[in-house]
């Protein structure tokens, strides 16, 4: 049973390697609102998917965010690009919202527990979880070696508030209402910890 964890393990994070995600939410005071997406994948994992006939874990074609948008109302694709930089593939992508229910529904990719939105008392709260600090039982020389993979691959969130924030468990406050929180790929995949991000306003 060991060594079947670690197989998975070790096939997840050959699809989540080499993968660095920057997401802005730029959010409005009635709901609405965009979300841009930056990737950063290296071409070893694009040509993978491409060659392999396997499924990235994320949207990355045109035709990937067409599809995600046409399932679910209230989207709607604004802009789309794909560039090189190196040994990586950039792929931007902007997606309008018309409410938060549609927002949620894109961030949380079918899952239920990964971005959140509550109120109360006046006091809205965004709670993001990065990782719930699942890592399976490997050699540590073993593991290290795994994280070196993720050197220089960030995940990053960027809140544009229509308000200023109030209070958040981490991150850096830019201007009045902007508030952004950056971890290492590594850092969250190999987390022993779970990894959760709050803002309030």
């Amino acid at each position: 049973m060991k060594i079947k964890i670690m197989i998975l393990f070790a096939v997840s994070m050959l699809f989540m390697s080499c993968v660095g995600i920057d997401t802005v939410i730029d959010l409005n005071q009635d709901g609405s609102g965009s979300v841009t997406f930056e990737y950063r994948i290296s071409d070893i994992v694009m040509n993978l998917g491409q060659n392999d006939g396997r499924s990235i874990p994320l949207p990355v074609s045109k035709a990937d965010f067409e599809d995600t948008v046409r399932k679910t109302a209230g989207l709607s694709l604004r802009s789309y690009k794909i560039t090189e930089s190196g040994n990586d593939s950039l792929i931007t992508a902007k997606i309008d919202f018309d409410n938060e229910d549609a927002l949620l529904l894109l961030l949380n990719c079918g899952m239920t527990d990964c971005v959140s939105l509550t109120r109360k008392d006046g006091v809205t709260v965004f709670r993001q979880t990065l990782s719930h600090g699942n890592v399976p039982d490997i050699n540590p020389e073993i593991l290290l070696n795994m994280k070196s993979m993720f050197d220089g691959y960030s995940i990053k969130t960027t809140l544009n508030l229509p308000v200023k924030p109030s209070g958040a468990s981490g991150g850096e406050i830019i201007g009045r209402t902007c508030i952004s929180d950056d971890y290492g790929t590594g850092d969250v995949l190999f987390s022993e910890k779970p990894v959760v991000w709050e803002v309030q306003w």
